[in-house]
């Protein structure tokens, strides 16, 4: 059995127990409690760095969407201005009326966009040119206008320059005809080959020098001999070159054209011109001289006798050929018969063309350019029959050639 002392030590011992157990639950709820402090900053901190991120990427795409908003406001109102130039530029070359007419608002021309960044059916095309120096200036002014009017670049200035071109100027350029790069030089090469001022002025000239002496039963001839020198005239100031207007061989050689009674009358003419006569005066004087000769009697039936001569004389020689060769007189000898033959068209010598020096130094275009001038055949180089009815006519045969020419019109390479 339990003492009273014993009973009342256990109690006492419990309370003991009781209190040491409720110290070491508050000790483990304060170390929970701490935990959880300790625990709750890191999970604050996390989320505001979360919070932070999702801020920053709604800012950049609405960052980018207003880059994207206004990079499409950039680009209508560039298309506006696109489309307010391309109406001004219409409206600029329309014709102007007198009348106000208010217009309503213009679509966007869409053939005048294609017509600069079409294809090369659609660009401005030049005019062709051969190699004449008398085609440069046009040819050159065409090039350099068309070029800064629609912005051309040297890949469509090449296809331009490839349909443009034919004859000598395309073979002076035929290797130059392959890359953009090269039209500058294209270009160049052709001013140098074919612009030059003296090549320019040689031609006019060669047009005058090479007119027949005019004979006084062949005085409607003045009429297209002052056509040309008025022409010539006219020339050399556009072209900034009346120095050649006071050279007195060339107007010597102009002089010498006429008929031996109008040089009598240019010289009375000329005599009181201070301080000396010039080109310019003599184209003036020619000019009413021709007006006269105009209103003469007869002029005017001779000049369409021999302009319409062509055909019904070749018939009409050809036949009195025949006639005379069935009689035992040789056919050649109607030709040499005609007073036009027995002058040189080229040099107002007395030989026939096909042994004339001059016309054998010349070029061959200026050969065919005679010939063509006077009428003459192509096969014999004689006037009065055409090659059809040339009974020397025959194969050039000059390096295989088979045209029907005569030799002094042969040119190798002929397009």
């Amino acid at each position: 059995m339990l003492t009273r002392s014993q009973t009342n030590e256990t109690p006492a011992a419990a309370d003991g127990d009781a209190s040491n157990s409720d110290s070491d639950a508050d000790a483990t709820a304060v170390n929970i409690g701490a935990q959880d402090a300790m625990a709750q900053p890191q999970a604050n901190v996390g989320g505001d760095a979360l919070a932070t991120l999702v801020a920053s990427i709604a800012s950049v795409r609405a960052s980018v969407e207003e880059l994207r908003n206004e990079t499409s406001r950039s680009q209508a109102e560039v298309q506006q201005l696109r489309l307010r130039m391309e109406m001004d530029s219409a409206n600029a070359t329309a014709p102007t009326t007198t009348i106000a007419v208010v217009q309503p608002p213009v679509p966007l021309p869409t053939n005048a966009l294609q017509f600069v960044e079409g294809s090369a059916a659609k660009l401005y095309p030049l005019p062709t040119f051969d190699g004449s120096p008398e085609d440069w200036p046009l040819f050159s002014a065409n090039y350099v206008d068309t070029t800064a009017e629609f912005g051309y670049n040297n890949r469509q200035n090449l296809m331009r320059l490839q349909k443009a071109l034919q004859g000598n100027a395309k073979r002076a350029v035929m290797s130059m005809l392959i890359y953009p790069d090269d039209v500058p030089k294209v270009m160049k090469e052709l001013e140098f080959n074919f612009g030059r001022h003296d090549l320019l002025i040689r031609a006019q000239l060669q047009k005058v020098q090479q007119f027949p002496t005019i004979h006084d039963n062949r005085l409607d001839q003045v009429l297209e001999f002052s056509n040309r020198v008025r022409n010539i005239a006219a020339f050399f100031k556009s072209a900034q070159c009346e120095h050649h207007l006071m050279n007195p061989t060339l107007l010597e050689q102009l002089i010498s054209k006429l008929p031996p009674s109008k040089q009598y009358e240019w010289s009375k003419h000329a005599v009181n011109i201070k301080p000396f006569p010039t080109v310019d005066i003599f184209a003036d004087w020619l000019s009413n001289l021709a007006k006269v000769v105009s209103i003469m009697p007869g002029v005017v039936e001779i000049s369409l006798r021999y302009s319409q001569a062509s055909l019904p004389s070749s018939r009409h020689r050809s036949g009195s050929s025949r006639q005379f060769a069935s009689s035992g007189v040789p056919a050649r000898r109607v030709l040499q018969s005609s007073g036009e033959q027995s002058v040189c068209l080229c040099c107002d010598q007395s030989h026939v063309l096909t042994d004339c020096r001059k016309f054998k130094s010349n070029d061959c275009a200026a050969k065919w350019l005679l010939v063509k001038q006077h009428r003459l055949c192509f096969g014999c180089l004689q006037a009065g029959h055409g090659l059809s009815d040339c009974r020397r006519r025959k194969a050039c045969a000059i390096n295989g050639c088979k045209r029907m020419h005569h030799q002094l019109l042969h040119q190798d390479n002929h397009p």
